[in-house]
């Protein structure tokens, strides 16, 4: 079995991503901890002690916790005082500058899978729109708060999903496989890596596969014929530039050239994501 948080597998790992999930937006609604760890001085247990008088103390730790790797990230990102993450996700979050150079190679919309902490997404979101997609839904949030920590938190829309199911749809697609899910440690053979060097291989052709398919059931569906005839009205009406677009989101697919329309989409968000 694939393993999750701290080598956990199935219910138990996913039940810890979102109680994960859950103490990290109610830190983000206290910052006021943050702030005084991050001005306290003294030892760790002392500042413990101080602020449990005050606040609850598993919220106490975990801004203990963030402060700490704040500071240690500080050699990798220039707005880490800003950034919200793990020890994990931290350890294995791509350098800024290294991020950068990568996401000099994409335009227009990009999957970024296995999103993590999402130092690529944020800076492929610096030109480009960007789909992040992360199975651990706490990494979604840290995602969507650490890019709009860096001012593009509107060009992403984060996504809770498994990498190797989601549909590509031929776009372009950054992936940066995680490299412990199936044991604790760092793996050091591309096949044990999630997702596989196979998998990602077959990206494009299952993304292509997976459009057709849904064009067709979406052809073929009850409401295709009805609404066939105001859709062509509405393609009359739409600029000359947006003739072979959808007018409406039906059957999952694109209804705006930049992407930004997702209503048809049955993709699971993430609640309350303005939060």
């Amino acid at each position: 079995d694939r393993l999750g948080l701290d080598g956990m597998s199935g219910a138990t790992a996913a039940a810890a991503a979102w109680e994960m999930w859950e103490s990290a937006r109610r830190l983000r609604r206290h910052p006021e901890i943050i702030d005084a760890v991050a001005a306290a001085t003294g030892t760790e247990m002392q500042v413990q002690r101080e602020l449990r008088r005050q606040y609850p103390a598993d919220l106490v730790r975990a801004a203990l916790t963030l402060v700490e790797l704040r500071r240690k990230a500080a050699a990798k990102f220039s707005r880490a005082d800003q950034m919200w993450f793990d020890r994990r996700g931290l350890e294995q979050s791509t350098p800024e500058v290294v991020a950068q150079h990568k996401a000099q190679r994409y335009s227009g919309t990009v999957v970024d899978l296995c999103c993590g902490i999402g130092s690529d997404t944020v800076a492929q979101a610096a030109a480009c729109d960007v789909i992040a997609v992360d199975r651990n839904p706490t990494a979604c949030l840290w995602t969507q708060w650490n890019a709009a920590a860096a001012g593009v938190g509107h060009r992403v829309i984060p996504v809770c999903a498994e990498a190797e199911s989601f549909p590509i749809d031929g776009r372009l697609v950054h992936v940066d496989p995680d490299r412990r899910a199936k044991k604790p440690g760092r793996a050091v053979r591309l096949e044990d890596s999630v997702p596989s060097l196979n998998n990602c291989r077959n990206m494009p052709a299952a993304g292509r596969s997976n459009s057709a398919r849904r064009r067709i059931s979406a052809a073929n569906s009850p409401t295709a014929k009805s609404n066939s005839s105001a859709s062509t009205a509405s393609a009359k009406r739409r600029p000359s530039g947006l003739a072979n677009w959808p007018a409406t989101g039906s059957g999952g697919r694109r209804c705006c050239p930049r992407e930004r329309c997702w209503r048809a989409m049955r993709w699971r968000y993430l609640p309350n994501r303005g939060r």
